[in-house]
């Protein structure tokens, strides 16, 4: 028991520091915009990402009950944002198409994902054992 104990501290110090260490890495106009955009959101990791020859920096935080994965680009502009929402603040015309098409599905996990000026949403239904995952634009095109 004592072993585990100690790997799991040890673990968790760890952990805590180089979280710590990444946000020194992350922009201060990365921190600065998510800041001012979310405040009062605890962020729980930072993540820098390298794709298609851009860098971006991810936050992950929640505020509330609301998860927000945040992805920056180095000036501190958003890029992307995914902020879990309850199903039935849905548009009306979503969770209609989506009940329409899956009549005995629950609504697992809801996001709202805003990328540059795009809105989708993004969903994760149970029906029966079976999982489906959806992506819907507001114009309720799947």
């Amino acid at each position: 028991m004592i072993p585990v104990l100690c790997l799991i501290v040890t673990f968790a110090v760890l952990f805590s520091a180089s979280t710590k260490d990444q946000k020194k890495d992350v922009p201060a106009a990365v921190i600065s915009a998510f800041e001012k955009a979310y405040p009062g959101a605890k962020v729980k990791g930072y993540l820098a990402e390298a794709g298609n020859g851009k860098m971006h920096y991810e936050i992950e935080s929640v505020k509330g009950k609301t998860t927000i994965d945040a992805l920056l680009h180095p000036d501190g502009t958003f890029f992307e944002v995914e902020e879990g929402m309850a199903a039935k603040n849905l548009p009306a015309n979503v969770s209609g198409e989506v009940t329409s098409k899956y009549p005995k599905a629950k609504f697992a996990k809801v996001e709202m994902v805003t990328r540059e000026t795009e809105i989708t949403y993004d969903m994760s239904l149970t029906e029966g054992k079976s999982k489906i995952r959806l992506t819907l634009d507001p114009n309720e095109k799947i």
